[in-house]
């Protein structure tokens, strides 16, 4: 065993929690971050002890017995699969067994105990310096099913401040529905010309670009927690794109028309007007977006829309014969920037979360706060469970008191977790994270 890099996994457990380790893609830049300075060929063995999921195998191993049987699986399955040496594969998780069970690195319990005879009053010392169960780490409380780490002032444990492929996603959703939108509105004629004509057929197009923009919004949302969109969500998407963007559309338009000709005045007013559409789409997206507080949403949009506004606005300037081809490039990156602006706004500033764990390479995250986030097997739940396996509600994540709180609605059980601990539900589990200070 490394127990140099032993010492570096401590290290992450105790500064990001152990649920760290259930997630290789949030592992990787820390890993190459502390144990830079490690052999590569125990980073990269280590690596893919955590990218087969060691992590989730060891934790499920009731006993020490159970572990060690684990481990020559999991050793065996990473030789086969990567190629690798059998026993370079064996060390990567005697390492990351010693992490998660031994109470203390092993590296810095045996070489302290050379002093120990220079205090004749002490004879019986050298016995407990040959403990050959130290990796094993029979304490009296590691047994509880979640993983406690006890340390809940220990940071992010998951979450990351960098772009999300949640965030990609929403930006590429945003484009597709403000662009498909777009097309369908300029297959009907338009309104006409005139203040108030005018204004209406702007607030017939934003009302379009709303309803598209977040009917795809909730369709990526949708996907990204592996589940349908439920009937309700989409009637409900659209009345309020339509609503919204409609009512955001006349204002903006009226605030442009009636300032057009005043100087700057007509440049900021448009980049303006898109940032209330976009404010309108971001409050119907925190509608559908779990624990998304409405301002922050609404902000987001605001901000997205404006941003997407400032890139629209010299697509108005190009030759007739462009402008067609210009008004498709403005919508693509209005939409864009407003998708990605609400996810990544959502992600960067929430104080609680999960994540949820489908398998060694698929996570998902989600916000927690006042608003349950539902567990169970009905098309209602954030996160769907088999159906043969679970009831319509299995349990209910959400925050009580500044605290993270687990109502299981089949046992009855209430318990409050911790930062890092995770909890099982037949094949899929989830991850507590939570930001502090």
């Amino acid at each position: 065993m490394n127990h140099s890099l032993l010492a570096v996994v401590k290290r992450i457990i105790s500064e990001r929690g152990e649920g760290v380790l259930a997630d290789p893609q949030q592992l990787k830049p820390l890993f190459s971050q502390y144990a830079k300075n490690e052999p590569q060929p125990d980073r990269m063995a280590f690596g893919r002890c955590i990218e087969v999921g060691g992590y989730n195998a060891l934790k499920r191993a009731p006993n020490p017995a159970a572990r060690h049987e684990t481990k020559k699986a999991v050793a065996l399955h990473m030789a086969q699969k990567f190629g690798m040496d059998k026993a370079l594969c064996a060390a990567a998780l005697d390492t990351l067994e010693a992490a998660l069970f031994a109470p203390t690195p092993v590296s810095d319990a045996r070489p302290a105990q050379p002093t120990q005879p220079t205090q004749p009053t002490q004879p019986t010392q050298p016995k407990p310096v040959a403990q050959p169960s130290l990796p094993v780490a029979t304490q009296p409380n590691p047994p509880v099913m979640p993983i406690a780490t006890g340390q809940p002032t220990a940071g992010t444990p998951i979450q990351s401040p960098k772009v999300s492929a949640r965030s990609l996603s929403f930006a590429v959703s945003g484009l597709v529905g403000a662009v498909v939108a777009h097309l369908i509105f300029k297959i009907a004629p338009a309104a006409g010309h005139g203040f108030l004509k005018n204004a209406i057929n702007v607030a017939l197009w934003t009302a379009m670009l709303g309803v598209g923009i977040s009917i795809s919004l909730l369709i990526a949302q949708s996907i990204y927690l592996k589940k349908s969109p439920a009937i309700r969500s989409i009637i409900l998407t659209a009345v309020l794109g339509i609503g919204l963007g409609a009512v955001a559309g006349f204002f903006a338009n009226s605030g442009y028309y009636l300032t057009r000709d005043i100087s700057i005045l007509g440049v900021i007013t448009r980049p303006f007007g898109w940032g209330i559409a976009g404010l309108g789409i971001g409050y119907g997206v925190s509608m559908f977006v779990p624990n998304f507080p409405k301002a922050r949403a609404s902000f987001a949009g605001f901000l997205g829309g404006t941003i997407g506004g400032i890139v629209f606005t010299p697509t108005t300037l190009l030759p007739d014969a462009l402008l067609a081809i210009g008004a498709v490039v403005g919508v693509a990156i209005l939409g864009s920037f407003i998708g990605f602006t609400i996810s990544f706004i959502e992600e960067a500033l929430r104080h609680a979360w999960i994540t949820v764990i489908y398998g060694p390479k698929e996570t998902r995250s989600m916000a927690l706060g006042d608003k349950p986030v539902v567990f169970g097997s009905s098309s209602e739940a954030n996160v769907f469970l088999p159906k043969a396996t679970f009831p319509a509600v299995k349990a209910i994540v959400q925050i009580e008191n500044g605290q993270v709180v687990m109502n299981d609605r089949q046992t009855g059980q209430r318990q409050v977790l911790q930062n890092g601990q995770r909890v099982d539900f037949g094949t899929i589990a989830f991850v507590v994270g939570t930001k502090h200070g």
